[in-house]
Order: C-alpha cells, then sequence, then structure tokens
C-alpha cells in the first residue's frame, strides 16, 4: 500500500518534516554545540500548531521520532522541538 505522507491525519499538535539541506554559512551556531540542529521542510502538520506548510524549520538531532513512509526517512515533531524557524 502506497501512503502519501501528505494525507496522513495527524491529531495531536504534531508536525511531518522532511530533511531539508541548508548551507552551513547562512545560520549562525556555536561550535560547541555536541547536538547540530537538523533542518526539515514541514510537509503536513495538525491543525493547532504555529508554523505553516512549506516552512523550513530548524530542530534538534534528539528531539524527534524518524519515521519511513514509502522509502522516505520523514521526522515526527512536536511543537516544543521546534528551535526556530528559517527566513526565506
Amino acid at each position: 500500500m502506497i501512503i502519501k505522507p501528505e494525507t496522513i491525519e495527524l491529531r495531536f499538535p504534531y508536525l511531518l518534516v522532511e530533511e531539508f539541506t541548508i548551507q552551513s554559512d547562512s545560520y549562525v551556531t556555536q561550535n560547541t554545540l555536541e547536538d547540530k540542529p537538523f533542518f526539515g521542510k514541514v510537509i503536513n502538520l495538525a491543525p493547532s500548531v504555529d508554523v505553516c506548510l512549506h516552512d523550513i524549520v530548524m530542530f534538534g538531532q534528539h528531539s524527534t521520532t524518524r519515521v519511513e513512509i514509502n522509502g522516505k526517512n520523514l521526522f515526527l515533531l512536536r511543537m516544543e522541538d521546534i528551535i526556530g524557524t528559517v527566513n526565506k
């Protein structure tokens, strides 16, 4: 069965995010961080969250749940796990 991640109905304040690559010189972090931030593009979200579809969000590596849907590695995030959004 083929499942489209965009059609999954999220009933809790969660986001479904696919990994996004961003240039390292376009954000500032401390070099001492052990948990480097990940970036992801929001592809599905619950109705009660404060971000929009296709926003680029930054989150910690260990604050997510990885899921695989149709061979795509995706992240399941809570709103509290988002460090920030990236301006386009």
